[in-house]
């Protein structure tokens, strides 16, 4: 997978100051009498210390390249197939979806040396639904990247692929959505992914309709009380044509 070039500088910044700091140790130790337990004691807090930064850096260079991450450096290697139907309910509806290598653009042997680890499949929004959503923006940096908020089933990778069913949540909003995989490394790094969209994501978008908070039981109660209220009107009008007689 590639990196983004300004991985390979801010790597540079960081190394170069560890690689500096034990040159400086080594020179001192040169030029001073090794023989000297005091010395021999500065040498090793110099060379724990070099090590020490050089770790660090390391450590912290990996944690940026993730961040760095770019959605276009992705090799879309998956095919992806969905059942899911227009007004899918939340809470109660299912989707259920199927992935395997596209062995047209990666060949299993090229999967395997590329470190193709995990499948996760997400719910993601179509275009439609993010224009004026800041929340749902679109972004080719991964860690910004708020396309596709909703996980919805991860699994080991194999070339011959495999499937989930996922049961909408409840907290799913109304919108138009796509699935997208994305294939993670050892590292958890995103190096591959499939989708059921094309690259502008504005075709086959299926919707998902929200929990309204209505339940059987209140609209139940709502006719009950609306027919009372009508036989209740209906009735205080007969007692009052029967009385105005009497009068």
């Amino acid at each position: 997978m590639q990196l983004h070039r300004s991985w390979l500088f801010i790597s540079s910044l960081l190394v170069v100051p560890c690689f500096c700091t034990a040159t400086v140790g080594l020179r001192i130790s040169i030029l001073r009498l090794s023989s000297i337990p005091a010395v021999r004691v500065e040498m090793e807090a110099y060379s724990h210390l070099s090590i020490g930064l050089l770790l660090f850096s390391v450590m912290l260079c990996g944690h940026l390249s993730q961040g760095l991450q770019r959605f276009s450096e992705l090799n879309n290697s998956l095919i992806l197939e969905y059942v899911a139907q227009n007004g899918t309910k939340a809470g109660e509806g299912t989707i259920s979806v199927t992935w395997k290598l596209d062995t047209a653009a990666v060949s299993a042997a090229d999967a395997a040396a590329a470190d193709y680890k995990n499948v996760h499949v997400k719910l993601c929004f179509g275009a439609i639904s993010q224009v004026d959503r800041a929340w749902r923006k679109t972004n080719d940096l991964l860690s910004k990247d708020k396309t596709c908020p909703y996980e919805m089933g991860a699994q080991p990778f194999t070339p011959e692929g495999g499937s989930i069913t996922w049961t909408v949540t409840k907290e799913i909003p109304f919108a138009f959505y796509f699935i997208r995989a994305y294939v993670t490394n050892t590292a958890k790094e995103k190096i591959a992914y499939g989708q059921t969209s094309n690259k502008q994501r504005t075709t086959n978008l299926f919707t998902i309709e929200p929990i309204t908070g209505r339940h059987a039981s209140l609209d139940i109660a709502a006719a009950v009380f609306s027919a009372f209220s009508v036989i209740s009107l209906f009735g205080f009008y007969l007692g009052e044509k029967r009385f105005i007689k009497k009068g």
